[in-house]
């Protein structure tokens, strides 16, 4: 592009050399060669600015952004689940001690001599008969807040020959004791009493005397008619 600029300078410089009264044609061309120098000079730029453009392009490395993936993490139920433990019926409390069932005590002849109910609330009863099956006598057993305890000793022919009977009261510093003697017919025939623990005459209590007729504990010994042996 400069050569060619300068080609045609000479050019015009030979034709002034050539032609020296034509100044007036000289000048117009002259003036002419400049805005054809500035055309040439404004495509030289044009085509370098056009040229660094395109390298530009060509050298700049064309990237390219990947989408990220997003994963996502599993959700984890950290809510902790109580199971409320399913309720028992409830069952009573047994006294191991306590027999739930009837006891029975015979006399040698296999006739019925005592019977024992079962333990019921904390009581049972203990019935006496004699040889012709008719009840002579009946005593209770407590286990409650306060208790009261039997214990009985036998005939050799299966009758009761006495009774020891224990009394707590509870909340006492005493208790009670009673001892009742029997007939070999289970009748009773006396009962004494004493408090435990003894401290003078009187926690001896009285000795007490069976009145079959009125059926009751009295003071004074009644006749006594003695039982025939079968």
């Amino acid at each position: 592009m400069n050569g060619r600029i300068l080609s045609c300078f000479i050019a015009l410089v030979g034709q002034s050399c050539v032609q020296p009264n034509d100044n007036k044609e000289l000048l117009s061309k002259i003036d002419s060669l400049q805005k054809d120098i500035r055309s040439l000079k404004e495509a030289s730029q044009f085509h370098q600015s056009f040229d660094s453009t395109l390298t530009n392009e060509v050298d700049t490395p064309i990237t390219t952004t990947k989408p990220i993936e997003t994963i996502s993490k599993p959700t984890i139920d950290t809510t902790v689940k109580i199971t409320k433990p399913k309720k028992e019926p409830h069952q009573p409390v047994l006294n191991p001690f306590e027999s739930k069932d009837t006891i029975y005590k015979y006399y040698v002849d296999k006739k019925l001599s005592v019977k024992t109910t079962p333990w019921v609330n904390g009581e049972r009863t203990i019935l006496l008969y004699d040889r012709q099956g008719k009840q002579t006598y009946a005593m209770e057993e407590v286990r409650r807040s306060y208790s009261i305890g039997i214990d009985l000793k036998f005939h050799d022919n299966g009758a009761v020959r006495l009774a020891e009977i224990h009394n707590n009261p509870g909340a006492s510093m005493y208790w009670f004791e009673s001892t009742i003697i029997f007939s070999n017919n289970n009748e009773p025939v006396s009962k004494s009493d004493q408090r435990m623990p003894i401290q003078n005459l009187d926690d001896f209590g009285k000795k007490y005397f069976w009145n079959a007729v009125d059926k009751r504990w009295v003071e004074n010994e009644p006749e006594m008619h003695p039982t025939p042996e079968h």
